[in-house]
């Protein structure tokens, strides 16, 4: 299946709300970045390492296309904080920390950009 036929059903935003309905309010992982079908966003937590990681995928990098601003909010285990979020992408050669916000057991940070591949790893510790 090709691009040509990526398209959000009319009723996307209603159906997005009843599924959050159905999970009592908040996703585990949110993410708000531009009107767009092509980045796919999905967490894992690697509990022996104290680590929650956010995979960012853009399908549209063959195109050239660049996902921007892209806005994600993490639910924390208990009693945990964020120490350290590093941004990882075979884009670039470099590291990037990034800082973000605790609210409510949640982390909030923003990604600047993702090309092909973004890893954001949260390294947590006690809150």
């Amino acid at each position: 299946m090709t691009r040509q036929y990526w398209k959000l059903p009319l009723n996307w935003e209603e159906m997005i709300e009843q599924v959050r309905w159905a999970a009592g309010g908040k996703f585990s992982l949110e993410v708000e970045a531009p009107e767009t079908l092509a980045l796919v966003a999905e967490q894992q937590e690697q509990l022996g390492r104290e680590r929650k990681v956010v995979h960012l995928l853009n399908y549209s990098a063959p195109q050239g296309k660049i996902v921007s601003a892209i806005n994600i909010e993490v639910e924390l285990p208990e009693g945990k904080a964020v120490r350290q979020i590093t941004l990882l992408t075979p884009d670039r050669k470099n590291r990037m920390t990034i800082s973000g916000q605790m609210t409510g057991g949640r982390a909030r940070f923003t990604v600047p950009h993702v090309e092909s591949y973004t890893l954001a790893v949260l390294d947590l510790g006690p809150s």
